[in-house]
């Protein structure tokens, strides 16, 4: 998949969330991963999806604090952020 169908895919994602209320939503795709700006009921997060032999390594930016999970594939992430929002 190219930088312009991960980025599209990733969008459709968000556009696609059920019960979340979606606003402003940033995609950056790079070399290394992609860069997510969005706020997400009400509140803003950022999140980085950095590629990795398994997959995608995911990273919540909140207060300070870095959580990383890690996802196999992009269609993965709509279960992980339910989980965290």
């Amino acid at each position: 998949m190219n930088q312009i169908e991960l980025e599209q895919s990733v969008r459709n994602i968000f556009n696609d969330l059920v019960d979340i209320d979606v606003e402003g939503l940033l995609v950056d795709t790079a070399d290394w991963g992609i860069n997510i700006r969005v706020t997400l009921n009400k509140k803003f997060c950022e999140i980085d999806l950095i590629q990795n032999w398994d997959g995608y390594e995911l990273i919540f930016y909140d207060d300070q604090q870095r959580s990383s999970l890690q996802i196999d594939d992009i269609s993965d992430l709509p279960r992980f952020i339910a989980d965290y929002f």
